[in-house]
């Protein structure tokens, strides 16, 4: 297997073409968890009204087909392969879809990769783009897991019910779109 990593951005269609934001989004998911799991892809897909970037992983045929089949979806346009890039190893252990929105945690993260407004992948380089998603999808598990940890320690809690507050990055677990 020949390992690379792929990252694009696209500009989002859904409220252009009139469709149910929230319906789309789930549908997106239920496509990454169809398509990508046997294709055994990794990395993070965050989006917005505006926007969706991607970083994937995996085999080159496998990037390539799955780059192909997003390129056809008529839920975003304009779709920029930022850069493809052989790798030695995977930056993304699974794989992960949040909503880049705003809050406070998150404003923090766009500075620090030098988005003073908003989140917009077209003023960003490759390497830029991939460590703000790489981060979000950090900070996204850190919160998760300082929340199973609250919930066990507190007796009340049942076990295994973890933290159902919304993330701010709002990241769920799946493979790539």
């Amino acid at each position: 297997m020949h390992l690379v990593r792929a990252v694009y951005y696209a500009r989002n269609a859904i409220r252009k073409r009139d469709l149910a934001f929230s319906a789309e989004a789930k549908s997106i998911m239920a496509a990454i968890r169809r398509n990508n799991a046997a294709a055994s892809l990794t990395g993070a897909l965050v989006f917005n009204e505006h926007y969706f970037a991607q970083v994937i992983e995996g085999d080159r045929y496998q990037v390539s087909r799955t780059l192909w089949r997003i390129g056809e979806d008529r839920r975003q346009e304009d779709m920029v392969i930022v850069a493809v890039d052989s790798v030695t190893r995977r930056r993304f252990a699974d794989w992960a879809m949040g909503y880049a929105g705003q809050s406070d945690e998150l404003a923090g993260l766009y500075l620090r990769f030098g988005i003073v407004v908003g989140f917009d992948p077209a003023r960003m380089t490759a390497e830029s783009l991939t460590g703000l998603i790489a981060a979000m999808v950090e900070m996204d598990s850190a919160r998760q897991l300082a929340g199973s940890l609250a919930d066990a320690s507190d007796a009340r809690a049942p076990l295994g019910q973890g933290d159902k507050r919304p993330s701010p990055a709002g990241f769920a677990p799946g493979p790539a779109y």
